[in-house]
């Protein structure tokens, strides 16, 4: 009885996680090339594709051993902080990484009309602010690699790169720290493994 019990409410996680990961990819595909998308929308959109993801892994993980409740919810919350590192982390990539090594095309997703955290939080800064809204109004029409390394050399003087990399930094020690409390040392080795990688 126990164990039907717990598969029905593991079918309903699954179900609300994709319900939501589907929402987020819908919101995300409606702001498509939105010069003016609000950082929150961003946020919003993040935790439902991302978060949710693997907010749903670890919650489910959790509920598979018998952990229900406060217990599954912590496991959700580390999730969601996780796949919000992870994706702030690529967001982040897209500008500072060497192409080669990271495998990703500098402005890749800039390109696509998906515009980040680091670049809106640039377009807020009083300097350079005006000029990343002239790019992101501009780049449906298609952007030069000049406007490109621009973009990205922006990202960087405004400090958007900086506050993003502190940000992920943020959810990592949160993480930690509540994966503390769980008492068991092979554990927190293999999920600080997990953090570790997710630093820049």
């Amino acid at each position: 009885v126990v164990l039907e019990e717990t598969n029905r409410d593991i079918s309903l996680e699954l179900t609300r996680a994709v319900e939501r990961m589907c929402r987020g990819e819908i919101a995300q595909f409606r702001f498509l090339y939105q010069p003016r998308i609000p950082i929150s929308q961003y946020e919003w959109n993040i935790a439902g594709k991302t978060g949710m993801l693997f907010e749903a892994s670890c919650k489910i993980g959790a509920m598979a051993v018998q952990k229900t409740g406060a217990a599954a919810e912590e496991f959700a919350q580390i999730g969601q902080k996780i796949g919000r590192a992870f994706q702030f982390r690529d967001d982040l990539m897209d500008f500072i990484s060497n192409e080669q090594k990271e495998g990703k095309q500098v402005g890749k997703d800039f390109k696509e009309g998906i515009y980040t955290l680091p670049v809106l939080l640039a377009r807020e800064h009083k300097v350079y602010g005006k000029e990343v809204l002239d790019l992101m109004e501009k780049n449906a029409r298609g952007l030069s690699e000049e406007d490109i390394l621009r973009l990205k050399e922006m990202v960087i003087l405004s400090g958007a790169a900086e506050t993003v990399r502190q940000k992920i930094w943020r959810l990592l020690d949160e993480c930690r720290t509540a994966i503390k409390s769980w008492g068991c040392s092979w554990a927190q080795e293999e999920m600080d493994a997990v953090l570790e990688r997710l630093k820049v």
